[in-house]
């Protein structure tokens, strides 16, 4: 078996200034959060190699652990009360500095592999409306609907720049986690985005009248935003020559498995190339497809062994397992160890 397996580089990366930028506000609300860091033996460090990025799957531990910490049961509404604009850093004064909306949502899409890629958002015109799609590649869903309502509101408050009285800014916001039980919530979200809210839908998007588009904002810098621009363009280029096609892959392949659609045929289809291809390419990089989802599989099937209350047999299906033993026996190859000893090990230390 190739020791790819077993490889410590992580299938999604984020920024590790913005989540420095995340802890930040979380002490400011007088949280924890540095005992928690500790407690669960997180910690914020750079990729080898990418040291503007840390681990996406160890950040999404950190939020599975700090979200709940908020004293909020919607904690990414919470969260966005925040001040943007110094969160997001360059991605912020791009934004603020931005002539009109849709320069605003063009900036921000372009602008987002400065973030990492634990999530991406698309812009698609439709008669009369623009759609702001948003996928989130994280695996836990308390995590995946957290941060998506962050996100979402996040592009709210970009687009809230350009009010005025009256006017129509957001026509609906789909979810596609459920609702919550309790309708207060429920009506949270409603007051939150000033529209009507739609719950376990195929994607999580935002619908806009396309006249909003070019509506003028406030605080437009032209001079200012192309010399920004210029700086985060520089700057995506730079971190980009450390990408490779098992980036990417690795990136494409866990949207995939989130949404239970992983084959090597499917995984080849997105880099626009013919499975063969994919095959040949992949080994010139010492890996394969068996191996990457064999190191997505592991990533998952760790986590949710330390961090839930599931039965293996819950976590053995999570993994794409259809039988508990095959789960088991697959494991113990790859760990040295079976699922239960692992999960027993884990709860020794603490």
């Amino acid at each position: 078996m190739s020791t790819a397996i077993t490889s410590t580089i992580p299938s999604y990366k984020v920024s590790i200034d913005l989540v420095r930028q995340l802890l930040s506000f979380t002490r400011e609300q007088g949280l924890p959060i540095d005992g928690v860091l500790a407690r669960h033996a997180i910690v914020i460090e750079p990729l080898h190699g990418e040291p503007a990025f840390m681990s996406g799957p160890e950040f999404e531990r950190l939020l599975a652990i700090g979200l709940r910490l908020l004293p909020d049961p919607l904690p990414g509404l919470y969260a966005a009360r925040a001040q943007i604009g110094a969160i997001f850093g360059l991605i912020g004064y791009l934004v603020q500095t931005s002539s009109t909306v849709g320069s605003v949502l063009q900036t921000m899409t372009q602008a987002e592999p400065l973030l990492g890629n634990v999530g991406a958002t698309r812009l698609r015109h439709e008669p009369g409306e623009a759609h702001l799609l948003w996928d989130c590649h994280f695996t836990d869903a308390y995590v995946h609907s957290h941060v998506t309502d962050f996100i979402l509101c996040v592009y709210l408050w970009a687009i809230q720049a350009a009010a005025r009285p009256g006017m129509e800014l957001i026509r609906a916001v789909h979810f596609s986690h459920p609702a919550p039980e309790d309708p207060a919530l429920v009506q949270r979200y409603v007051d939150t985005f000033g529209c009507p809210v739609y719950f376990n839908q195929p994607q999580h998007r935002m619908v806009l009248p396309a006249s909003i588009l070019d509506l003028p904002l406030p605080g437009a810098d032209p001079q200012l935003h192309e010399i920004l621009q210029v700086h985060a363009q520089q700057v995506i280029e730079e971190r980009s020559r450390t990408d490779s096609l098992t980036d990417l892959a690795r990136s494409r392949l866990h949207q995939l498995m989130h949404h239970g659609k992983a084959s090597r045929e499917n995984l080849a289809a997105t880099l626009n190339m013919s499975s063969r291809t994919l095959h040949r390419k992949l080994r010139e990089a010492n890996t394969g497809y068996r191996e990457m989802l064999d190191e997505m599989r592991l990533e998952r099937a760790r986590m949710l062994l330390r961090d839930s209350n599931l039965t293996v047999q819950q976590v053995a299906e999570h993994a794409g397992f259809d039988e508990h033993n095959s789960f088991t026996r697959w494991f113990r190859q790859l760990t040295g160890m079976a699922p239960t000893e692992f999960r027993r090990q884990l709860s020794s230390r603490n």
